[in-house]
């Protein structure tokens, strides 16, 4: 329904994404330490249109528990809350 080109890069209408890549990267980041949450951090980061409220949620309570840990000798920058997108719909998940 949504082809993939290179136009699909730039805006997300024209792409779909996986429910279930996203839960996988949720699941993971609520586990996470410091050490090890970037990976899906930068995943959820770039697919955050994708996620619906409920998966905001999680994603800003597992992103402030890890902002509590300890942390020295680290570079560290924060991103923006998540919020969902009012124009996400069924029809960009697969």
């Amino acid at each position: 329904m949504f082809p993939t080109t290179a136009l699909s890069m730039c805006f997300p209408c024209f792409c779909r994404a996986s429910h279930v890549q996203s839960e996988a990267n949720i699941q993971e980041l609520e586990c996470a330490t410091r050490e090890d949450f970037h990976a899906s951090r930068l995943f959820l980061d770039d697919h955050r249109f994708y996620l619906d409220g409920a998966q905001c949620h999680r994603v800003n309570a597992a992103m402030a528990r890890i902002d509590a840990l300890p942390h020295t000798m680290m570079i560290y920058w924060k991103v923006a809350p998540f919020a969902p997108d009012p124009l996400l719909s069924d029809d960009y998940l697969y």
